[in-house]
């Protein structure tokens, strides 16, 4: 039997009273960044507000706040929807393309061929919520990956617009019922802003306060593990696709009413913007975790930032620079405080 050394009894003791000493630091220094990560998207929207509130004129009246709450409905919408698949591990690049095929077959239906405007929600509900079932199918059934799955879905649908609207300006026609709703305000807020505050609530209750939404979470946290707890994997990933594309389609034929003019790849421009909101929104409340009302936070910083510019007189793409240098960020943020925590 080898009787250890004093020397070497000795090193054995320091590395344990080292490792023990450092255990506290180590937990300091997560718990330090658990308390500071969720600060950042906060304290740069305030300091975005601060300096457009300086840099321009009007930026804090409340026309303009309107206006910037307005703007934000519809992306809101798309967003959410958007956040479902995320939470899931899942993601939908066709969604700019599903509303904008919502958008012109709705116009073209009530504008060009005279159908009642109720009908044709169903009709534009139900060919969106088809495409939705066909990427849910390809990807919890077939095995798509969802990147092959939903651009070429994406192009599909690109197609299919210019067919609907036979490559045509759709304008007049419109329903003024809804034009007015959509263009109108219930006090100083727009209707469109309800409209999607409702629907915000719904997901959020959805997600949070569901057996669907625990399923979700479920999947998106272990999909092996989950299926072992009798969760019906493929069944909550097609659900969570059919989802997204519901919220996409009710932008889409909400955007028609408002703009009462369609054409095709004019309609909503959500897709980056989307993917944008949904990583500011991880980084917002639940850290490193999509959230709905993180996602709308999300939607109000891009919408805050590209409002700001256009005040400051700024060309136009400086809007795209900003959401993809801003999208850049809030990843490598995530990365890095991912790493220092693990570490």
């Amino acid at each position: 039997m080898t009787i250890p050394s004093e020397r070497t009894t000795l090193a054995s003791a320091q590395t344990r009273m080292a490792d023990a000493s450092s255990a506290p630091s180590d937990k300091a220094r997560r718990t330090a960044l658990e308390m500071i990560a969720p600060l950042g998207v906060p304290i740069m929207t305030l300091g975005m507000v601060v300096y457009f509130g300086f840099a321009t004129t009007g930026f804090l009246s409340i026309g303009n706040i309107t206006d910037v709450c307005a703007n934000s409905a519809l992306p809101v919408i798309v967003a959410v929807g958007l956040t479902i698949p995320l939470v899931m591990g899942e993601f939908d690049l066709s969604i700019s393309a599903l509303a904008g095929l919502a958008t012109v077959l709705y116009a073209q239906l009530v504008a060009k061929e005279g159908v009642d405007p109720a009908i044709a929600i169903l009709v534009t509900l139900a060919a969106s919520l088809a495409a939705g079932a066909f990427n849910g199918f390809m990807i919890a059934y077939v095995g798509l990956p969802a990147l092959v799955a939903t651009i070429a879905m994406s192009s599909f649908l690109v197609g299919m617009q210019f067919y609907v609207s036979g490559s045509v300006q759709i304008y007049g026609g419109f329903p003024e019922t809804l034009v007015a709703f959509s263009r109108s305000n219930i006090g100083p807020v727009p209707t469109l802003v309800i409209v999607a505050a409702i629907i915000v609530l719904g997901a959020w209750v959805l997600l949070e306060k569901s057996v669907f939404g625990r399923q979700v979470k479920a999947v998106g946290g272990n999909a092996e593990a989950a299926r072992l707890a009798g969760v019906d994997v493929r069944r909550t990933r097609a659900l969570g696709f059919i989802l997204c594309t519901f919220a996409a389609s009710i932008a889409g034929i909400l955007f028609a009413n408002k703009q009462a003019v369609a054409y095709p790849l004019a309609g909503l421009d959500v897709l980056l913007p989307s993917f944008t909101a949904a990583f500011i929104g991880a980084a917002t409340f639940r850290f490193g975790e999509f959230n709905i009302f993180g996602t709308v936070v999300g939607v109000l910083v891009t919408q805050i930032a590209a409002n700001g510019l256009i005040l400051l007189g700024v060309p136009n793409y400086t809007t795209y620079v900003f959401q993809g240098v801003i999208l850049l960020v809030a990843l490598i943020f995530a990365r890095v405080v991912a790493l220092r925590g693990t570490n």
